[in-house]
């Protein structure tokens, strides 16, 4: 066994300010240049936004912030894995990669009040886990995992912290003379938010359909192991769709329940000056008023007027789902095969599917209500298949896959699918069924491995059977 004196561990040094720091080397990934930034509300002072890195969400930590030198702007970004999230830390410059013998690393914290900690009396101890000194220049070893603390904010109601948690604004010396709103582009209109109420803002994703919900509803979005429902915003306020796609979602909480709303970006915080407030008198109107300042029109938003008493309710009857991840007892399970179909996860009850079948080539058939794109012959049995993937309103990538078989009544299916992945057993706890929407397939959402999966369901089969019949007859 290695001596502690021998034991190496690798680091990358780098600058901020006047001192030199060092972080653990296996938590590195990248190191880039300066990225464009999405500020944010709630988070700590040092926090300046989200940085987009091809694709992946990093928020952006002001190094120099804490160690007192938050007059220093930064160069260079440091993307750290640390351990919860994904963290660009900006500083001055990065020098390079060291090797040290642990015995060397001396703890930070010590009982003795050195000269050297008089003089960083101003620094954030808890970010820091040690020293080494080096040609008579002292390095402060960086507690990455300590930051991901951070980036998590501790301070939002309910244990709903997240990388944009809410945390307390009470030192807004301008309070009486400004409102502070969070201001979101959607379409091609700047709208604000009041900064009370909003509880976080995530990354958009790809949302769960509902099935029988509103069309304003689109779906379930899983945060943290929970179905937050989401609204498109210009749905509910009655505003063109834009070409662009909605990025992130704004998290308001009103009467202890949570919902999401879908905007294209945010454009940061703003404290619009009282006077430039002109109040909307419509009650009947969802807008509050609007704020004509520095040359641009925002129109303020209210949540309790988009959201209100009707709605609320109409959502809290979806909001019932709730996955526990944690099961304490035996719990009675539903058997499921899970599918891709168009690169989309689906689970079908077991209770209906005959088998699975290589994919071969299908006869056309022409069918009056276009829900049949043809049939196969399987074993002597003629057996027409569904055009699902037109009733899911899906695109297909793939032109081969395979068959599943499906019955209900006696009759029997097939449906095309990418892939069959195998079949699981979900707890009832982590199913949520539902009435028929739009989509007469779909009469339920499961959770399933940490993805909310729509359940398909053939329930109209037999009258479709009936109507084909009777059409050719």
């Amino acid at each position: 066994m290695k001596s502690p004196e021998l034991i190496t561990s690798h680091y990358l040094t780098f600058t901020s300010g006047t001192s030199c720091f060092a972080v653990p080397a296996d938590c590195v990934q990248e190191i880039l240049c300066l990225h464009t930034v999405t500020p944010l509300p709630f988070v700590p002072e040092c926090i300046d936004g989200l940085v987009n890195i091809e694709g992946k969400i990093a928020v952006q930590v002001n190094f120099s912030h804490l160690h007192g030198q938050a007059h220093h702007k930064g160069k260079e970004l440091i993307l750290i894995d640390t351990g919860r999230s994904l963290c660009a830390l900006k500083v001055d410059e990065v020098l390079g990669r060291v090797s040290l013998p642990s015995g060397k690393i001396l703890p930070f914290i010590t009982d003795e009040y050195t000269t050297f900690h008089a003089e960083i009396d101003n620094i954030e101890a808890d970010f820091f886990i040690g020293t080494y000194t080096k040609n008579h220049i002292t390095t402060l070893i960086v507690d990455h995992q300590r930051i991901g603390q951070l980036v998590q904010a501790g301070a939002a109601k309910n244990t709903g912290e997240g990388i944009l948690g809410k945390i307390d604004n009470s030192d807004d010396r301008e309070e009486d003379m400004t409102i502070a709103c969070l201001v979101t582009l959607s379409g091609e209109d700047r709208y604000a938010f009041e900064l009370n109420g909003i509880m976080e803002i995530v990354e958009a994703g790809a949302c769960t359909p509902i099935p029988g919900a509103p069309d304003y509803l689109e779906g379930f979005h899983l945060v943290r192991g929970h179905a937050l429902p989401v609204i498109n915003l210009l749905a509910m306020i009655d505003q063109p769709q834009p070409a662009t796609k909605n990025n992130w979602i704004i998290i308001v909480e009103r009467d202890n329940f949570r919902y999401g709303l879908l905007v294209n970006a945010i454009e940061g915080i703003v404290n619009f000056p009282l006077e430039s407030y002109e109040p909307i008198v419509d009650t009947e109107s969802n807008l509050s008023g609007l704020f004509i300042y520095q040359e641009k029109t925002t129109v303020l938003l209210s949540p309790k007027r988009i959201v209100h008493d009707e709605i609320l309710d109409i959502l809290s009857q979806h909001a019932t789902f709730q996955p526990k991840d944690l099961v304490s007892t035996v719990e009675e399970t539903e058997r499921y095969l899970r599918v891709s179909i168009c690169e989309k996860t689906y689970a079908i009850p077991l209770e209906n599917v005959k088998r699975v079948a290589q994919f071969f080539p299908m006869e056309k058939i022409s069918d009056y209500n276009d829900h049949i794109q043809g049939a196969i012959d399987l074993d002597g049995s003629i057996i027409p298949v569904l055009a699902l993937e037109k009733a899911l309103a899906l695109k297909r990538q793939t032109a081969e896959g395979e068959y599943v078989i499906v019955s209900k009544n006696q009759h029997e299916w097939a449906i095309c699918v990418d892939l069959a992945q195998g079949i699981v057993d979900v707890p009832l706890s982590n199913i949520k069924h539902m009435q028929a929407g739009n989509s007469h397939y779909i009469n339920g959402i499961a959770h399933i491995d940490d993805n909310l999966v729509p359940l398909l369901d053939f329930s109209i089969l037999q009258n479709q059977k009936e109507s084909t019949i009777e059409h050719q007859q």
